[in-house]
């Protein structure tokens, strides 16, 4: 009977192990598909679907993204802190810049078609997490707190250590799970491979997101930021990576959820200011620090009674501003010890807009001005007078048309000194939040003065002004000039009267000597202009020798009997002998005037230029020690305008060479940037590089470059930008082909790409457009070195008409399907990065080929190199000399015109890649209809055929003048007489 009971027993129990792995095998099979889930969206998120495109759509709903979403979602379930009210408003806010973002893009449409599966709002990410469940978007909260801290390198390393670890934990959770089902879905979590390629897009996807959420709400941010800068406290202190993400995590969002009840939380760390920024939610905030006053922020996602109260700040360090967090990441290298990695979110480690970007080079040149300035506020009152000083031609009555046009030049916002000058005139401007953030980046450039090269590289403080020798030469010849600057030195520094005197020489070559001290008493006695004086031969040098000086006890006294002598009220006094020395001016010019002393320059004997700049004594007297003095003595109507200018533009480039390239090269960014609306850069760049580390400044210019600006090739503006948008340095001869690059939520396109092939743009020209690739990091887009085309088909016989020309194309017209579109290759070309560890896992930079492909609706045309077709020696362009009283597409100051030659239409892309039997120009004729964008387009894409065929392409303005199209190629038979007329190509 037992042995029965045990047999039973075996077999239920082999019977419960049946199930059990039926269970297991049946979760396997659901391993495959759980992942492709797809939810209804929360309908607060319901306004992120419209700014999709297909491509985005497709990966947040079925693609990568989704299931990279929905695995991390299941992987951190039971650890998701709840807060149904912070998701819900988080919903209605990414749904709202999502609308605001794409009314926004739709002024882009000339770029959406090359672009249209990249173009605009990366919300792909927010989308996966919506369709994936609440858990999922939690996760991308998380990821919203990472990427708005860490660089993609950085964040990547974090994710793959939060994944490695969480599944570590689950796998020791699993053993003392009683829940067979639940052990088995969690099991099923912690077996999905998560790679480091879907860690890295996820990261691309929510960290461009970032970016447009900034720019669209730019306003709160940077109030939220300027508020809360002086903060100067940790997200948290826990010394575990997974252990402070998952604390940051939880107290942000638990914190978050409280104040959009309307519950008042107090910041207790700065993971909460962290979330503010990274959510884009902005709760009212009271900083004691500031006052008890409410800093209403007006968020109506955001219980009014929802108030942040931020109650301690830093103190100790001035250079601890924002937010910090560090962390130890042991998945950052290969190999080797976990890298401690410390970040901070600040008004200066933020993304900024090259404007304000001018704040903080202008703190970079201010870093070593030292005590020749108290404060920032006298730095900026200097630069303002010297700005006044270069405007002076537009305030003087008689307005010299050349030193206007000089004038313009050189305070123009892209002249190295013009941007510097422009940008202190804007902060004097400036109020409330934007003052502060203002001063804040002036501030942490002078904190990060390397940025502009090593300290002995600097010219002294006011761009070199400050040295006497360079001052003097800048004035008018008027040495009643100098001698009130030094008078004024004097004063300031509280030089001795008694033991200090002015020596000048006259025009007549005539020693001078003045008091550095008014003796008003006497002067108003005499009835002089000027305080009194003693005449002495210029052959007689009183410099370092021995002088007659006259009677009493010192200086002062003696100057008062000398006025008294020469104006014959005393004639006999002793004489005193002194030795004079030099103290203060220009001692390698005997025409300047100069503070000689004898003794003791002050009364209590210190000499207050000690510490200041200089070296020996007869240098340190070279230099003004104060900025006020110049201010207070030199109107800016008292600057020689003419020598003025060419310090800036010749002398000081001359004499600090390497300090004036960096900000000439400054400049050209500045340039560039201006044609890139709507980009930012990161401020953090000057406390992690120096421009002696750029690559993209080049060593050698020709001998007629711009004084006040360098010039780039594309290549070198690429690098430029790689930059001050991602901190990344790199070599510009591995960029030579690129024809574009990606980082964030930009993507910089050479112009001529997305212009009509007519135009000639600027070699440099590079056009911001919104949108980013999907892959993680700097993406750089460059073809292949061979672009494929299709062969005829022999078949085409039936499309080929080559009816004669007879004037502008049919609605109906073959090229009307024509479209180009962006794709990736799998290759990726070797890239040098100059700052990049080789020891990292994840390179954060890459050469990506990328194919600019033409269709012909749905059918292949070919793939195109567009900058290397545009440059291409079979391409000329028609140059119209009537270019007047003619509408698009009609052909003008043609009809009383006999042909030269014979013309056939091209209407569809067969008769283009088959040229004429008999001798006779092709003219394809791209619809008259089509929009501006579409025409450009399928011009761009005929000529680029026609080129690639190997035949002389003539592209010709909006308005066909066919007398000047056959004069052109009439002079291109001319240098070709080889060439069959069959072959030539006109594009209208």
């Amino acid at each position: 009977m037992a042995e029965q009971a045990s047999s039973i027993i075996s077999k239920f129990f082999a019977s419960a192990v049946g199930v059990q792995n039926e269970l297991s095998i049946a979760a396997a099979n659901f391993n495959l598909d759980f992942t492709l889930v797809k939810l209804e969206a929360p309908e607060a998120f319901r306004g992120v679907s419209q700014s999709l495109t297909q491509k985005r759509r497709e990966d947040a709903e079925d693609g990568t993204l989704h299931r990279t979403a929905r695995k991390l979602g299941a992987l951190f379930s039971g650890i998701t802190p709840m807060a149904p009210d912070l998701l819900n408003a988080y919903g209605k806010r990414v749904s709202e810049i999502c609308e605001e973002a794409h009314k926004a893009n739709t002024k882009n449409r000339v770029k959406r078609h090359l672009l249209s599966d990249i173009f605009g709002t990366d919300s792909a990410s927010l989308w996966a997490a919506a369709t994936s469940g609440e858990n999922a978007i939690a996760v991308h909260l998380l990821a919203c707190l990472i990427a708005r801290m860490f660089d993609s390198i950085r964040a990547v390393s974090i994710w793959v250590e939060l994944v490695e670890e969480r599944k570590r934990r689950i796998r020791t959770e699993i053993a003392n799970e009683p829940d067979k089902l639940k052990a088995m879905t969690m099991d099923l979590a912690a077996k999905q491979d998560i790679s480091i390629r879907e860690l890295g897009m996820w990261d691309n996807s929510c960290r461009s997101w970032i970016q447009t959420a900034d720019t669209i709400k730019i306003q709160e941010h940077k109030r939220a930021l300027a508020s809360t800068d002086h903060a100067g406290m940790p997200v948290n202190m826990t010394s575990d990576t997974y252990e402070s993400a998952m604390q940051a995590w939880q107290d942000a969002m638990t914190s978050m959820n409280s104040l959009v009840q309307g519950i008042p939380q107090k910041v207790r760390n700065g993971a909460v200011i962290l979330a503010m920024t990274s959510w884009h939610l902005y709760p009212n905030l009271c900083v004691l620090s500031k006052g008890p006053e409410i800093i209403r922020q007006g968020d109506d996602q955001i219980n009014s009674s929802g108030i942040l109260t931020v109650d301690v700040e830093r103190s100790g360090d001035g250079d601890v501003n924002g937010i910090v967090w560090s962390l130890p990441l042991s998945y950052l290298r290969h190999y080797g010890e976990p890298v401690q990695v410390t970040q901070r979110l600040s008004v200066s480690e933020s993304r900024i807009s090259m404007d304000d970007f001018r704040y903080v080079l202008l703190g970079c040149v201010y870093s070593t001005w030292g005590d020749f300035i108290q404060t920032t506020e006298d730095a900026n009152d200097l630069s303002c007078y010297l700005l006044e000083a270069l405007r002076w031609p537009e305030r003087s009555d008689n307005q010299d048309r050349s030193a206007m046009e000089r004038m313009q030049k050189i305070t123009s916002r892209t002249s190295w000194i013009g941007q510097l000058l422009a940008a202190a005139e804007e902060f004097e401007g400036t109020q409330d939040v934007r003052r502060v953030t203002a001063r804040k980046l002036i501030d942490h450039g002078r904190r990060n003065g390397g940025f502009l090269g090593e300290r002995r590289s600097h010219p002294a403080p006011l761009y070199d002004l400050s040295y006497i020798p360079t001052l003097f030469s800048v004035l008018r010849d008027d040495p009643e000039l100098q001698i009130a600057f030094l008078r004024q030195y004097a004063k300031d520094l509280g030089l001795s009267s008694s033991n200090c005197v002015i020596q000048y020489v006259t025009e007549s070559g005539e020693y001078e000597f003045a008091s550095v001290a008014p003796i008003t008493g006497y002067a108003r006695k005499v009835g002089e202009h000027c305080l009194p004086v003693l005449r002495v031969d210029s052959q007689s040098d009183p410099l370092n020798g021995y002088l007659d000086f006259g009677s009493g006890a010192d200086f002062q006294t003696s100057l008062v009997n000398l006025s008294k002598r020469a104006s014959g009220r005393f004639n006999n006094e002793s004489h005193t002998y002194v030795r004079l020395e030099f103290c203060v001016g220009d001692s390698s010019n005997q025409r300047s005037a100069i503070i000689v002393k004898t003794g003791k320059i002050t009364a209590n004997g210190a000499d207050p230029r000690k510490g200041r700049p200089g070296g020996d004594l007869r240098d340190l007297g070279a230099y003004v020690q104060q900025g006020i003095t110049i201010k207070k003595s030199i109107r800016p109507q008292d600057f020689n305008y003419t020598k003025l200018t060419e310090h800036f533009v010749t002398s000081l480039r001359r004499k600090s060479a390497t300090f004036i390239k960096f900000l000439r090269a400054c400049a050209a960014a500045a340039e560039l940037y201006s044609r890139l609306p709507d980009t930012t850069v990161d401020a953090s760049v000057v406390a992690s590089t120096s421009l002696t580390r750029a690559r993209w400044i080049p060593q050698t210019e020709p001998s007629d470059a711009s004084p006040l600006r360098i010039a780039l090739s594309r290549a070198q503006a690429f690098a430029c930008i790689a930059m001050f948008d991602a901190v990344r340095l790199v070599e510009p001869s591995y960029l030579e082909h690129v024809f574009a690059m990606t980082t964030g939520n930009s993507i910089f396109m050479a112009s001529p790409i997305l212009a009509d092939p007519y135009e000639v743009p600027i070699e440099t020209e590079i056009t911001r457009v919104p949108g980013n690739i999907g892959q993680p990091g700097l993406s750089f887009l460059v073809p292949p070195p061979a672009p494929r085309i299709r062969k005829v088909d022999r078949n085409d016989w039936a499309f080929l008409d080559h009816q004669d020309y007879s004037g502008a194309a049919e609605q109906d017209s073959g090229f009307k399907k024509t479209s180009m579109h962006l794709r990736l290759t799998q290759h990726q070309p070797a890239l040098l990065s100059l700052d990049h560890d080789e020891n990292y896992i994840e390179g954060g930079m890459a050469l990506r080929e990328t194919l600019v492909q033409v269709y012909d609706g749905t059918k292949w045309v070919c793939d195109l190199d567009v900058l290397a077709t545009l440059r291409d020696g079979l391409l000329s362009r028609v140059a119209c000399l009537h270019r007047h009283g003619a509408g698009p597409g009609s052909d003008c100051h043609g009809d009383g015109v006999r042909p030269r030659y014979r013309k056939v239409a091209v209407d569809n892309w067969e008769e283009l890649f088959t040229p004429p039997v008999d001798p006779a120009i092709s003219v394809v004729r791209t619809p008259k209809d089509m929009s501006g964008t579409e025409k450009w387009m399928s011009r761009l894409a005929a000529v680029g055929v026609g080129v690639r065929l190997g035949r002389p392409t003539v592209i010709v303005p909006d308005s066909l003048c066919m007398e000047c199209t056959e004069n052109h190629i009439s002079e291109l038979l001319g240098t070709r007489p080889d060439t069959d007329i069959a072959k030539f190509v006109v594009v209208l």
